[in-house]
């Protein structure tokens, strides 16, 4: 653990360094006390470094936490746009402990099993604007997890980690005024991308929608409201399956609560300014995991509300509270950053 906060401390204090020269450029560096249902309490640092100058922008997260539950993160994330080309480029470790309640939509809390996931992901993309606004491109991925799950889910192979090489395109439409902290402005984002086991043997494809639109109504009062949907087609490894509930969407929802083949998930949140750095917000989602057939009847919501502590108002960058209600659940999470 020693190891750890010393590894968070160089990273804070050698991104400060490196960067602070670049008179058109910032580092952000800021301890990370947060909290989720998942991991109890995070203690961790993150540096986000901005750069903008003439046809360039570049935005680097890099951060490493360490959780109540013994959890280790560490993560690197770096998007750059230069001209007409958007490059991406997301790396990271993780040693977590998660839970299994079993496959479906309407599993029982009594069958909560804990499971270790150990590994790294790479995943890294370019596009180029096609037309104003609109960018095309391919994305790229690999990554190997061990998983010790004792159960053996019929039907899905993975339950002890299995490493995927993936391939595919993306499209985006993209008009917000920025990207955190949106105030107006649409998003949407496709990526398709088919994965293969050991870089040889064809497995599945994974279809991924992600739809935001953000109105300013007056004085900095805003309406977001965001949509997801994953869509599966072959042979998903336990790794890839769809997962219901997190911090981000479905806040109320332990993260991996329910999990299946395919998802669907929508919110919308009402954020208001409340004195001077602190804004509110009130939010509320609905959403399903399925394997062939959605049922509107099987949704599942949740709802709550937050405070926001603005740490640069000119980045949007906020520290954020949320007190979310799921099922019979009530979840608190403290963060960095909106939840879309």
């Amino acid at each position: 653990m020693k190891k750890l906060f010393l590894l968070i401390a160089l990273i804070i204090l050698s991104t400060s360094l490196v960067w602070a020269a670049e008179p058109e450029s910032k580092t952000i560096s800021v301890p990370i006390i947060a909290s989720s249902p998942e991991t109890g309490v995070m203690l961790g640092g993150m540096a986000i470094y901005l750069k903008k100058a003439d046809q360039e922008t570049l935005k680097v997260d890099l951060g490493a936490m360490y959780t109540q539950e013994e959890q280790t993160n560490i993560f690197l994330v770096s998007d750059k746009s230069y001209g007409d080309k958007e490059i991406g480029l997301a790396v990271s470790y993780q040693d977590w402990i998660s839970k299994f309640y079993g496959i479906g939509n309407n599993t029982d809390y009594d069958n909560e099993e804990d499971y270790d996931y150990k590994g790294f992901k790479v995943k890294g993309s370019i596009s180029k604007e096609i037309i104003k606004n609109n960018y095309l491109g391919i994305i790229t991925s690999y990554e190997d997890y061990n998983i010790k799950l004792d159960k053996k889910i019929e039907g899905i192979e993975g339950t002890d980690g299995i490493d995927l090489f993936g391939f595919g395109f993306k499209y985006s439409y993209d008009t917000r005024d920025r990207k955190m902290n949106t105030r107006s402005g649409h998003y949407f984002n496709y990526e398709a991308e088919a994965y293969n086991h050991d870089l040889i043997n064809y497995k599945f494809i994974k279809h991924e929608l992600d739809y935001r639109i953000f109105k300013q109504l007056y004085n900095h009062h805003v309406i977001g409201f965001q949509t997801m949907l994953e869509l599966n087609r072959g042979d998903v490894p336990f790794q890839k399956l769809s997962s219901l509930g997190n911090g981000d969407i479905m806040r109320g929802f332990l993260d991996g609560r329910y999990i299946d083949k395919n998802k669907f998930a929508a919110q919308i949140e009402y954020r208001y300014p409340i004195y001077k750095k602190f804004d509110g917000i009130a939010f509320a989602s609905i959403g399903e995991v399925y394997n062939q057939n959605f049922e509107i009847d099987e949704l599942k919501e949740s709802y709550g509300l937050g405070v926001r502590y603005n740490l640069d108002d000119k980045e949007g960058i906020n520290l954020r509270f949320d007190l979310a209600f799921g099922g019979n659940d009530t979840k608190v999470y403290i963060n960095l950053g909106e939840a879309f």
